[in-house]
């Protein structure tokens, strides 16, 4: 339970932090797309998240089973090593931990990591260098920030900059949180019937 309460606690202050630092701005994050949510966003970030989803098990095991042809088998599980979420969620026993556990990743950690990753992060980024540049930085530090193998880094770094281009393109926060958050659950669904 520790976990899902610092992973809770993690979200709500990233939450917070990304709003402090907008207003400081003269900003907000309901100004920057996080407003009413229309039917439209919400088709649009789910559609994009199942696409999403897929994309990255297609490109992750694209990478995986080349790293793992290429490298030596110590380096290798160096390299692409098990994620914490697959070490964590096999740890929850009963049912409702791991559902507490699936609701934290797919409800929370999405609003909070929106907020800050592309609702502070990135328009600051592009205010001062430019859309690209701030697709790729606010990509590269939202896939540090999750201390993973080089292999799931490399697919959160791709995840970051769909999430942010998606952003750029609707002007909705909604749209890349409900991405963040359908492939979040499809992702724990796949594993919670993994380590079953």
């Amino acid at each position: 339970m520790s976990l899902i309460l610092s992973l809770v606690v993690q979200s709500a202050v990233f939450f917070a932090l990304a709003e402090w630092l907008l207003r400081r701005r003269g900003l907000s994050l309901a100004r920057l797309g996080l407003g009413r949510l229309t039917w439209r966003q919400g088709a649009q970030g789910i559609g994009f998240g199942v696409i999403l989803f897929a994309a990255s098990n297609v490109l992750g095991s694209a990478l995986d089973a080349a790293l793992r042809h290429t490298l030596a088998s110590a380096v290798y599980l160096r390299v692409a090593g098990p994620q914490w979420a697959q070490q964590d969620f096999a740890r929850f026993d009963a049912p409702w931990q791991r559902l507490a556990f699936v609701l934290t990743g797919t409800i929370a950690a999405p609003l909070g990591e929106e907020a800050f990753f592309r609702g502070y992060l990135y328009t600051a980024l592009r205010a001062r260098k430019g859309v690209m540049v701030a697709v790729g930085c606010s990509a590269l530090i939202f896939a540090l920030c999750h201390l993973s193998p080089i292999t799931a880094a490399c697919m959160i770094f791709l995840m970051g900059m769909a999430l942010a281009t998606a952003y750029e393109r609707t002007g909705s926060l909604w749209v890349p949180i409900l991405m963040h958050s359908v492939n979040n659950t499809l992702s724990f669904l796949l594993l919670w019937k993994q380590t079953s």
